[in-house]
């Protein structure tokens, strides 16, 4: 799910938000928020092309709903230490956490681990929780790569590998960096067409 933590710029937006205070963890109930917004706003969209609405008017529903509820998670964010909009509601970060789960890059232990656990205090999704530590200290399936778990290691025990191979952290992070780069400009020229 790279998208949210590297292209999205909601998910930048909540990521700051949540920086500002003390990490927290996000409340159990809180996937499930995102389950129901994924099948609400595909709901509304049916609803809205089955009743034959006009177009301005789904798009005009489609921003106000956007300006109303991303200051509230924002807000949210920021109380809580956690990125509420990201991990609550985007029903494309859901989609996008779904597929990443395919994705040939992962945060892998590569080196010696000094046990410090600032990989753990530092990841926003609960990716690198002390279960996942303890148990091999690779974070799980929901992680985002959004690779604050490696720049905090003091040894440079975790990387960006290709397909959990130790062997290709000297080019995956780079590879991934590159496409990220490729993807954001591809996005920016599209916006401006």
């Amino acid at each position: 799910a790279a998208w949210c933590s590297q292209l999205c710029y909601f998910g930048v937006w909540d990521a700051t938000a949540a920086h500002k205070t003390k990490n927290t963890p996000a409340p159990a109930w809180l996937p499930r928020l995102r389950l129901a917004a994924l099948a609400l706003t595909l709901g509304t969209a049916l609803a809205l092309r089955l009743t034959g609405a006009p177009t301005v008017a789904a798009l005009t529903c489609g921003l106000l709903l956007g300006l109303l509820i991303v200051p509230c998670a924002l807000l949210i964010s920021r109380v809580k230490g956690y990125a509420s909009y990201c991990r609550g509601i985007c029903p494309l970060g859901l989609l996008a956490q779904w597929f990443g789960r395919i994705s040939p890059w992962r945060i892998r232990r590569v080196g010696e681990c000094s046990g410090c656990r600032a990989c753990v205090r530092v990841c926003r999704q609960d990716a690198m929780t002390e279960q996942a530590f303890e148990s091999g200290g690779c974070p799980t399936t929901a992680c985002h790569l959004c690779r604050d778990c490696a720049n905090v290691c003091p040894r440079h025990a975790l990387a960006v590998t290709w397909f959990g191979r130790p062997s290709s952290a000297a080019w995956a992070g780079t590879a991934l960096t590159a496409l990220l780069a490729g993807l954001h400009a591809a996005f920016l020229f599209m916006a401006r067409i």
